[in-house]
């Protein structure tokens, strides 16, 4: 899901560009 994609991505500080 786009959150399971965020919170991924997130863990690599990548996620906070695109989610946030």
């Amino acid at each position: 899901s786009e959150i399971e994609v965020a919170s991924t991505e997130c863990n690599r500080g990548i996620g906070i560009w695109w989610w946030g």
